[in-house]
């Protein structure tokens, strides 16, 4: 397995994955700093449901990110060591 994740194609792959989870985590972390914000009229402290949400969102792109990656190394190791049923048969 560690001949596989040592290969350069996929060591290209996992530094793109990390990078991709740092940088939707980094924006999750920055969208949930920006939901409150000061009312202007009652300037009272608001918390924005939608930048809530978003901030949630961003970290299950960043889970996405990181099952992708899983499935396609999973997938790549056991094509090469042929334990990966095909689906025609």
């Amino acid at each position: 397995m560690w001949k596989i994740a040592l290969e350069r194609k996929w060591f290209l792959f996992h530094i793109f994955t990390i990078l991709s989870i740092a940088l939707c985590l980094r924006l999750g972390l920055w969208q949930w700093v920006r939901r409150e914000r000061t009312d202007a009229i009652s300037g009272e402290q608001v918390i924005s449901l939608q930048s809530s949400f978003y901030a949630v969102q961003w970290i299950f792109f960043a889970a996405a990110v990181g099952w992708f990656w899983y499935r396609f190394f999973r997938d790549e190791y056991l094509s090469r060591t042929g334990k990966l049923k095909k689906r025609d048969e």
